[in-house]
């Protein structure tokens, strides 16, 4: 299972629906080389779905599936249970320091905290 810590120090567990399924729905845009794009074959290869796939190993699922909504959608939240998690690159701008909160030094991985998975 995927975990964060939620208020005062407790555990807060994701996944539960990734291992029903035995996959991790994982959102992305496959735009960016070498981030996340596609192959002569049309596969998404790159960075993030390979950082998806050792998140699915450790987990213990059988593998992935990917979604591929437009970067408004990905940061406006609201995933509902579209996609467990998503990997993206974000270029640091003044208002992406508003929401989500970002640090220049800190990698984001999000895990919508809503998620019923």
């Amino acid at each position: 299972m995927l975990k964060r810590c939620g208020e005062n120090g407790s555990k807060v567990y994701f996944g539960v629906s990734a291992q029903r399924r035995g996959t991790l729905r994982v959102a992305l845009e496959a735009i960016y080389e070498p981030d996340s794009f596609l192959d002569e074959a049309g596969n998404i290869i790159g960075f993030n779905p390979d950082v998806a796939e050792e998140i699915a190993s450790r987990i213990g699922l059988d593998g992935e599936e990917y979604a591929e909504p437009s970067f408004s959608v990905i940061v406006a939240g609201n995933w509902q249970v579209h996609w467990d998690v998503t990997i993206h690159g974000i270029t640091i701008t003044e208002g992406r320091l508003e929401v989500p909160p970002l640090h220049p030094a800190i990698p984001v991985f999000g895990l919508h905290a809503d998620s019923p998975c």
